[in-house]
């Protein structure tokens, strides 16, 4: 009973020696109680500064909690801190490697498609220049066969002229050369200078002209004029040949005819009306660049010149409206008999 009474009569006296002690300390402990508050010493007293000892305990509890736990877990978080910076810097390695591939495989995809895009632009290029060569030489080959053509349709005219109808179907009804003809001035000229389109008395005009080989070729004086057997000549109103004419004198042949057609037709020569040459058809020929024989123009060939291995007897110029001026020949292998005329 004694030892109780001590006990609890120390306690009271260290109480009121604590309570004593907080009272004369109480305006220090309330001015500095963020100092003293997490004091186990002050912790029971938080009720005389106006705080809630329960919360100052729990909070006190919680800070020292928190304070140890950032002891002992700060090395973790700072091994984890370094191990982060060392994921970001392999990160951003890998980042750097995969921008830098990317760079890489963009750039070779660059230079490879530049270069097959030149490859392309030359193989382009190239196609075109063997377009252009084909294009070319297309052109070529049809200038080539052009000239192929012409020439053989020069030369097969030639040949046409030289055996074609005028040659096979015509009798010589002819003048001799020299024979004088009035012309469209009361003019006499030898026929065998007379041109195309030469003016003849009767408002009469020449539109052909015919050069003629004219040996053997049976030949007769009616009057002053030497012509023709076959020659149709006006006699008691109508047309006869000179052979047939009662004033007709058969003489010798001549070197050279010549024969005429004209606008009407027909013409005078000294006191008689002649009939002109008609031939057995349409007038036609050939323009005189035209090459016979290979080269020679039609319009330089002559009367015993010799093309293809015959001889030329006769040249023909006509005037035909709207065309320039055309020309026909005539060879002895074109003629229908060696005798073309029999009076």
């Amino acid at each position: 009973m004694d030892t109780a009474i001590v006990v609890i009569s120390t306690l009271v006296a260290v109480g009121a020696s604590l309570y004593m002690f907080a009272m004369n300390n109480i305006k220090d402990l309330k001015n500095n109680w963020a100092e003293y508050r997490c004091n186990p010493a002050y912790m029971p007293l938080a009720g005389l500064v106006g705080q809630d000892p329960f919360k100052n305990f729990n909070d006190c509890t919680m800070k020292s909690f928190q304070d140890y736990t950032g002891f002992v877990v700060d090395p973790i978080m700072s091994q984890f801190s370094t191990m982060t910076s060392i994921v970001s810097q392999i990160g951003g390695s890998i980042d750097s490697m995969r921008k830098m591939m990317a760079e890489t495989r963009d750039g070779f995809l660059g230079i490879v498609g530049t270069v097959f895009g030149k490859i392309q632009n030359l193989m382009s290029q190239f196609q075109y220049i063997i377009i252009r060569m084909r294009t070319l030489m297309a052109r070529l080959v049809g200038i080539m066969m052009s000239f192929v053509y012409i020439f053989t349709t020069g030369s097969q005219t030639g040949s046409s002229v030289l055996n074609g109808p005028i040659g096979r179907t015509m009798n010589f009804l002819c003048f001799d050369e020299d024979t004088l003809i009035k012309n469209g001035y009361g003019s006499m000229v030898y026929m065998r200078n007379l041109k195309l389109g030469d003016s003849l008395p009767n408002s009469n005009y020449v539109t052909s002209t015919y050069t003629i080989d004219g040996t053997n070729v049976p030949m007769y004086m009616l009057g002053n004029t030497k012509v023709s057997g076959g020659h149709k000549v006006w006699y008691k109103d109508a047309f006869i040949p000179v052979a047939q004419h009662p004033d007709a004198v058969p003489t010798s042949d001549s070197k050279k005819l010549v024969c005429i057609n004209t606008h009407l037709r027909s013409f005078v020569v000294g006191t008689h009306i002649f009939m002109d040459f008609k031939e057995n058809g349409p007038v036609f020929g050939i323009v005189g660049t035209t090459t016979v024989s290979g080269s020679l123009p039609i319009a330089e060939v002559r009367v015993g010149d010799i093309l293809e291995d015959d001889v030329v007897c006769g040249t023909v110029t006509h005037l035909i409206e709207g065309m320039p001026v055309m020309y026909n020949l005539i060879t002895y292998s074109s003629l229908t008999t060696p005798n073309v005329e029999k009076f």
